[in-house]
């Protein structure tokens, strides 16, 4: 979590704990990756799910800073903090899975 100057922050927009959460969901979803590419959509909707979630942490941040609850300085921290979470290399799930980067980058053809 970023630091402060005067003021602490006392809601965490977006945790280790949360994404290992969103990343153990995937191990446990029957999604694999298929040879074609093609992946059924019920199996790749956990994907959409992780990035709606990640998506609305970033807008939470931003709307702190619309309201000046955060200087634009401590949002750009925030949001960089959130940035190493999601974009940090990930050790395979599970072997059918084969995932070891961002999960939403297999979802863009």
């Amino acid at each position: 979590m970023p630091e402060t100057s005067d003021k602490q922050i006392f809601h965490e927009f977006y945790t280790e704990k949360r994404w290992n959460n969103w990343l153990q969901k995937v191990g446990e979803s029957n999604f694999k990756l298929e040879e074609s590419g093609d992946t059924p959509e019920n199996d790749s909707a956990i994907f959409v799910n992780m990035q709606d979630d990640v998506i609305l942490a970033c807008l939470k941040v931003i709307a702190t800073c619309q309201r000046g609850e955060n200087s634009v300085e401590e949002t750009l921290d925030i949001l960089s903090s959130i940035e190493e979470i999601v974009l940090k290399k990930v050790d395979s799930i599970s072997e059918d899975t084969g995932i070891s980067r961002p999960p939403w980058d297999m979802l863009q053809g």
